[in-house]
């Protein structure tokens, strides 16, 4: 069985990455039709990390990681016991629900990261993946079908999902391996085809991150290709790229107006009294609101409560749940980790984060030169970026994922 477990790992790995839109349908589908709390996803990725967990230390022999899940246990029963000493088991199920979607990202990255040298992840896997979230929202855009982005005044489609900063999130931080496939495999038409289908998505979607990312990814392959070419003293080609650049948002400029995203951007200046969006910068609260969407204040909210915690809460976390009420969380990633789980929490989450950024930079940085190691890089950034400006993105296990195979990717060879 060993043996077997062995030859079939990646194999399992190439389809848990492929199924991860099915399961996010599934898991909208379950919370928005069914109304159920428990979904799907939630149990498949359950049991894939347990199944990780389990192959690490039985079937590659990772020894070491027994130590690093033990401090994990360790933590997780002080959790649990402060949500029955201190809460009296109110709302258990919402709290063991928090610190299981919290702690999957470093419980799965430091599994998969003990055994990278034995794994294998597939930048066209990923790119599978992508091509699946995207067509499950043209169709049912296309057809008028689907879940929308937002409840009230703000236009905008997910398709057969439910949550568009989740989504919005995935497409962004695997956009520059799109990129990536365009330089390993030259299938132009393929690249042009997923292009297309991604602009119509993130202008439908009707969120600002999609579209920001792709301005971000792009500014980055500008600044590589330029300097490239002035290296190579071919500066007919930075011509060029200006030109293509003059093009695209002169195209950009006639379409955006009747998309959903500036539907969005007009809604959002009207409500706020605003003329234009130098305004939303004018003072803090108009900024809180236009750029951070109020996440500042939620921080401000959730400080004062933890100051006037007690000790066990300052070190463990205050949790999701307060007086038989779930928490406003902050939508910042290491804000909501602190607060939710404490200094104690927050340094056992990140210390397995940072150490697998700090490495993955120490054996890349040298080949920066490579324009797939710098796109991964690019992606890297992206994933951080998000985590502070656009919710949840390494709390969020449908997202997290995505950022552990970015880490973990290692077909970034070819060079052009």
């Amino acid at each position: 069985m060993k043996k077997k477990i062995i030859l079939d790992f990646n194999k399992i790995l190439k389809y848990f990455i492929i199924i991860q839109p099915i399961l996010d349908v599934l898991t909208s589908i379950s919370s928005e039709v069914f109304h159920l709390n428990l979904t799907i996803g939630i149990f498949v990725r359950t049991l894939f990390l347990l199944f990780v967990i389990y192959s690490t230390i039985f079937i590659y022999n990772k020894k070491k990681c027994v130590y690093i899940y033990v401090i994990f246990l360790i933590y997780f029963l002080v959790y649990i016991f402060g949500i029955f000493y201190y809460k009296n088991g109110s709302n258990v199920f919402a709290e063991l629900q928090g610190l299981l979607r919290s702690f999957y990202f470093p419980l799965l990255l430091v599994s998969l990261y003990s055994i990278r040298d034995k794994i294998k992840i597939e930048i066209k896997d990923i790119i599978f993946a992508f091509f699946i979230y995207i067509s499950l929202i043209v169709v049912p855009t296309i057809l008028n079908l689907g879940f929308e982005s937002y409840q009230i005044a703000k236009k905008g489609t997910v398709g057969f999902f439910s949550s568009a900063n989740e989504i919005g999130a995935i497409l962004s931080i695997v956009l520059p391996f799109v990129f990536v496939f365009l330089n390993k495999s030259k299938k132009n038409i393929t690249f042009l085809l997923i292009m297309i289908l991604y602009i119509f998505v993130i202008v439908n979607i009707g969120t600002k991150t999609p579209i920001l990312s792709l301005i971000v990814v792009l500014f980055f392959i500008i600044i590589w290709v330029t300097i490239k070419n002035i290296l190579l003293k071919k500066y007919m080609n930075i011509i060029y790229i200006l030109i293509i650049n003059i093009v695209i948002v002169f195209i950009t400029l006639v379409f955006l107006p009747k998309t959903a995203f500036y539907n969005n951007i007009k809604v959002h200046m009207e409500y706020l009294k605003i003329n234009n969006i130098s305004e939303a910068f004018s003072n803090f609260e108009l900024m809180d609101h236009f750029v951070f969407s109020e996440r500042l204040t939620f921080l401000d909210n959730r400080n004062q409560l933890y100051n006037n915690s007690s000790f066990y809460f300052k070190m463990f976390g205050m949790g999701y749940c307060t007086d038989g009420k779930e928490n406003k969380m902050v939508e910042i990633d290491c804000f909501d980790i602190y607060y939710n789980h404490g200094i104690f929490g927050f340094g056992l989450f990140f210390s397995i984060y940072i150490y697998v950024i700090l490495n993955v930079i120490k054996n890349n940085y040298n080949k920066l030169y490579n324009f797939n190691v710098y796109l991964k890089f690019v992606s890297i950034l992206l994933s951080i970026i998000l985590s502070i400006f656009s919710g949840h993105v390494i709390i969020s296990p449908a997202v997290s994922f995505f950022v552990i195979c970015i880490l973990l990717c290692r077909t970034y060879e070819k060079n052009i």
